[in-house]
């Protein structure tokens, strides 16, 4: 999916010079962070816009139902969750506001809360009064009916064919009300985020106590390490291990797996690792991982993590999808390779990358916010 990053010329300007007033220009700590800063702008750009193209496509959908709109719809949303895996990472700052995290991505959910609050919005009684379905509504009411998995649900069921979802939103008037609400509630969710990242230029460079900075650099350094490395350890524990069924004695759990319906659990690891690689080796001096080996992390370390997250991808990108692969019971090695090699890389994150940048791992920055 092609992506116009339209970042302003004064925002740019204000990041260039905070990365460099100051201090000499081969100062590569600065180097790193502002390539960081401009690499989650245009992700979170990124990701207001695809947003923004699933309230196209849900109205195109909505206009002309038919199979080949759900399947539009469908890639629109496909399009929109790959950017959320990879904005994700970013543990810190405006994500952090008003329970974005859960509007945009309410998961895990263990208890299937989206589908039992769609199914009983939904539910037709003829003595009961329609309910109120707009964009206040939905973002005044629970998570579990916002963001991605909602619409997830609403586009592809329990995995039914476009067929079948086109007669679903041909058979009832409300599902097209639903799914344009939440989707353009999600387009103002994500819009906001990239909003207030640009209204602090300077996030991860410009140090003190305003709003929306750091104290000083070390902070902004461990708030991105610490949030890639929350990253791998939200993939090894939540994506993975839990549904292959580490919790309950290596009984598979089909139904934890993520994004299960759109079978795109292993699409989403692979954006998350794609986000990390993105904002570990930010900008031309090659970002935090190439700041670790200037600091005494050695080329073998950092050969490692890079090795790691290309194998991870390619793990991800082979293995067959993972619920139903976990449904069959026929072959987990696949899945288990892939949950090693991510736990190698969380290692090697935090036991040689960390200590090389003087980060304390899992220590909570609240700066940047």
């Amino acid at each position: 999916m092609k992506q116009v990053h339209r970042l302003t010329a004064t925002w740019l300007a204000l990041l260039i010079f905070g990365a460099t007033a100051g201090c000499d220009r081969t100062d590569h700590g600065h180097e790193a962070l502002a390539a960081t800063e401009t690499a989650v702008a245009l992700t979170y750009e990124s990701l207001a816009g695809a947003a923004k193209g699933i309230t196209d496509a849900t109205d195109e959908l909505c206009e002309h139902t038919s199979a080949p709109n759900v399947e539009a719809a469908r890639q629109a949303w496909q399009d929109t969750m790959a950017l959320w895996q990879q904005a994700h990472v970013v543990r810190f700052g405006p994500v952090r506001h008003d329970d974005r995290v859960l509007r945009i991505q309410f998961w895990p959910d263990p208890r299937d809360l989206v589908a039992r609050n769609i199914d009983d919005l939904l539910k037709y009684d003829p003595a009961a009064p329609l309910p109120q379905i707009d964009v206040e509504s939905i973002h005044d009411g629970s998570v579990a009916l916002q963001g991605l998995p909602a619409l997830e649900y609403l586009l592809y069921g329990n995995g039914q064919g476009p067929g079948v979802i086109a007669l679903r939103y041909a058979a009832d008037p409300q599902r097209c009300e639903l799914t344009r609400a939440v989707a353009a509630h999600l387009a103002q969710v994500t819009n906001a985020l990239y909003q207030e990242w640009l209204h602090h230029p300077g996030r991860l460079t410009q140090y003190g106590q305003e709003e929306g900075h750091f104290a000083n650099r070390q902070a902004a350094v461990s708030a991105v390490l610490n949030s890639v490395i929350e990253t791998g350890e939200d993939m090894a524990s939540s994506k993975l291990a839990w549904p292959l069924g580490e919790r309950v004695e290596g009984q598979p759990q089909p139904l934890r797996t993520e994004s299960r319906r759109s079978a795109n659990s292993l699409a989403n690891i692979q954006n998350n690792l794609a986000g990390m690689a993105r904002f570990l080796t930010a900008g031309e001096a090659g970002g935090l991982l190439a700041l670790a080996g200037r600091s005494g992390a050695s080329n073998a370390d950092i050969k490692r993590v890079k090795t790691l997250l290309t194998q991870a991808r390619e793990q991800a990108g082979q293995a067959p999808p993972l619920a139903a692969g976990l449904r069959s019971g026929d072959n987990l090695a696949p899945y288990r390779t892939l949950l090693e090699t991510v736990r190698s890389l969380n290692s090697v994150l935090s036991e040689r990358i960390a200590p090389a940048l003087d980060v304390q791992v899992g220590f909570n920055f609240n700066d940047g916010d």
